[in-house]
């Protein structure tokens, strides 16, 4: 997927109550490159952990993880920046950290 795509942007809670930030972010993206006003990449590395999917950002080491995502997302150039904690014994080691730039 990241491959064929110049934006993705994933939630940042789960369960994913902040649905409609998500969707306005994604979409203020894509407005800025059809405009021309930024060229967006992504790119990806795998974070070797496992965490517990089914958590809420704001306490423990989620939400701590949430929080450097971000600040990740303040930095310039940074478009977006997502954390995907893959369910357990579905991907080996596999929790995915995304960003797209310009």
């Amino acid at each position: 997927m990241i491959d064929h795509a110049n934006i993705i942007r994933g939630y940042h809670t789960c369960p994913h109550i902040d649905m409609f930030e998500t969707g306005l972010k994604a979409a203020n993206i894509l407005f800025s490159a059809v405009r021309g006003e930024v060229k967006p990449v992504c790119a990806w590395r795998k974070i070797p952990m496992l965490l517990q999917l089914h958590t809420t950002p704001g306490g423990g080491p989620f939400g701590s993880i949430y929080d450097q995502v971000k600040e990740v997302e303040r930095q310039p150039g940074v478009l977006c920046a997502s954390f995907w904690p893959a369910p357990l014994g579905t991907l080996p080691l596999c929790s995915r950290c995304l960003w797209s730039r310009t």
